[in-house]
């Protein structure tokens, strides 16, 4: 639902000639409504906010340790990764909800733009090994991925520049699912 200050176009009217204010202050201006461009705005508001995000208290333990191991060497994907921590809504490992992503879990991702799925394992970075099929906390992409839902859709980043829309289709294997803690 749109936060306050936010008006609806009028789409009964083909010109749409209301004003409107979009999320955050975003100045539409006078330029017409359609679908397409409602969508197109919602959609890059959304992923500029940071969906709340679960955490099994286990996880956030071993995150904070990984961490702390890490100093305070100055690192934008070691400030990510605490970003997250912070925003954490820290639950039981056995409160997990199936679908959450966690450290140790498998995904199945598609990217939006070729409709390709494929699955990663977001692990510590310790466990990465060969990276076949791993991808780190620590990488941007990991620590992103931390705490999302199935259905939840994020901005990866390319090698070369520029971004890809990827949505979570599944969390194939979680261990709190399986209730492996250890893991």
């Amino acid at each position: 639902m749109p936060g306050p200050g936010w008006l609806w176009p009028d789409f009964s009217n083909p010109i749409f000639p209301r004003h409107s204010s979009g999320p955050a202050g975003f100045s539409i201006g006078r330029r017409p409504w359609d679908n397409d461009r409602f969508l197109a705005i919602t959609s890059e508001f959304n992923m500029q906010q940071r969906p709340p995000i679960i955490l099994s208290s286990l996880d956030a333990v071993r995150l904070e340790r990984v961490l702390d191991a890490l100093g305070n060497h100055p690192s934008p994907d070691v400030d990510e990764l605490r970003s997250e921590l912070d925003l954490a809504n820290i639950v039981d490992p056995k409160d997990i909800p199936p679908d959450v992503v966690t450290m140790n879990s498998t995904v199945t991702f598609r990217v939006a733009s070729s409709e390709k799925d494929f699955s990663l394992t977001l692990v510590y970075p310790a466990d990465v090994g060969d990276g076949v099929d791993k991808i780190s906390v620590l990488a941007p992409v990991g620590s992103a991925l931390l705490g999302l839902r199935e259905g939840d859709e994020i901005a990866w980043p390319k090698p070369r520049g520029g971004q890809l829309l990827v949505t979570i289709i599944k969390v194939t294997e979680q261990p709190e699912r399986s209730g492996d803690f250890l893991r």
